[in-house]
């Protein structure tokens, strides 16, 4: 019985460490990837576009642009099945 609590432990502390490096081991992609980071770049872009130039687009006002945005990312994040890691 001994032996099934270590192999148990070795084998869940090897899983953390693959964890910890990067992803799980088995699918964890490339940051620059990530549609959610996508997402937020291409609305901090708009929303510095949108300061200096004073003109909003969409006539959208920003607590509505905020919510959108919310929105967004909740559902980019139901979504998300892989972690994300930095580097290749």
């Amino acid at each position: 019985m001994n032996w099934l609590i270590r192999k148990f432990i070795i084998g869940y502390l090897n899983r953390l460490q693959k964890r910890i490096k990067g992803g799980d081991g088995m699918g964890a992609k490339n940051i620059l990837k990530s549609k959610t980071l996508l997402a937020n770049i291409l609305a901090v872009i708009l929303i510095i576009a949108q300061e200096v130039t004073g003109v909003s687009p969409a006539k959208i006002d920003p607590q509505t642009q905020t919510l959108i945005l919310a929105i967004v990312n909740t559902v980019l994040r139901a979504f998300t099945k892989q972690p994300v890691k930095l580097g290749k």
